[in-house]
């Protein structure tokens, strides 16, 4: 990737080499090894385009450090799942060695994992097998993590978000009852997820209630709450995929900027990401041109 990225690599080798000259045997304490390798932190360039669901590009330095071991450290890697410290490179890893291999292991241990390993783990799943259902085994497997992360005492975090794209993609009518806890009744993180989850599973009423938040007249002023509740429908619209939602998101390719601060909201650009994505059917929202929509809407 980047000079960075090499020079990462190259201390992660010179790690190995100085635990085999330290004289601790890989084979005797490949654990010790692994979490060595897992604790050099990830170079900080990240991909462009931005590709959530892919974060395991940032761990192949240690990917290839393990990989110099030329021993087989799914097991371990596993095995570190269930710890916070370790859980998220340890998943982001284990997909950068060999991603279909992982999907299978990862999936299995989703359940009973640490909630960062969840969050890497369902979000790696729904950006792989959005356009397209993938392996059954790994359907059926991330439905079942998933409805147990979401019948968990614990809601909170992103993976509960993750966990609810999942059952949107995996699941059923029969998941509507638990889908409907989320929505609506308190629990705004997730409110909006559980909506585009139960409109990608057939949900009419819950799909015309995305159209409409999409068909709101914006107020005077757009402040940073309200566009972040506009990028929130331009989400819910991206992951139903409903091509009905084009035209009432092209308005919004000329809405005001908001800002807090040093912080700015540019609701333009994410309505333009949620144009690209419906139209490509990709999922989540990458970077949009909202010129180029404006073009596009205008020609229509």
């Amino acid at each position: 990737m980047s000079l960075r990225l090499g020079t990462t690599r190259k201390c992660l080798l010179a790690l190995i080499v100085a635990v085999f000259v330290s004289g601790v045997s890989v084979a005797s304490d490949l654990q010790m090894t692994v979490r060595a390798i897992l604790k050099a932190p990830p170079p900080s360039k990240k991909p462009n385009p931005p590709c959530d669901g892919c974060e395991f590009v940032f761990w192949q330095p240690q990917a290839d450090a393990i990989q110099a071991l030329q021993v087989d450290a799914f097991p371990v890697l596993t095995e570190q799942l269930t710890d916070r410290e370790y859980s998220f490179p340890a998943a982001g890893t284990m997909l950068a060695l060999d991603r279909s291999r992982a999907f299978s292991v990862l999936l299995k241990a989703a359940p009973t994992a640490d909630m960062n390993a969840q969050d890497m783990i369902f979000d790696a799943f729904t950006h792989d097998c959005f356009a397209s259902a993938c392996n059954p085994e790994w359907m059926a497997l991330a439905h079942t993590a998933a409805l147990s992360v979401l019948k968990a005492e614990s809601w909170q975090g992103d993976n509960l978000k993750a966990a609810l794209y999942v059952v949107g993609l995996t699941g059923n009518e029969d998941d509507f009852p638990l889908l409907e806890k989320f929505n609506g009744k308190g629990n705004k993180y997730a409110s909006f997820v559980s909506e585009a989850a139960l409109a990608k599973l057939g949900s009419q009423r819950d799909l015309e209630n995305i159209k409409a938040k999409l068909q709101l007249p914006l107020p005077r002023h757009v402040g940073m709450m309200y566009a972040e509740e506009l990028r929130n429908s331009f989400v819910e619209a991206a992951f139903v995929g409903n091509k009905d939602s084009l035209p009432l998101l092209c308005p919004h390719l000329s809405d005001p900027n908001a800002s807090w601060g040093d912080t700015v909201a540019i609701p333009a650009e994410d309505a333009a990401a949620a144009l690209e994505a419906i139209s490509n059917k990709t999922f989540p929202l990458r970077f949009g041109d909202s010129k180029k929509w404006k073009l596009v809407c205008a020609a229509k």
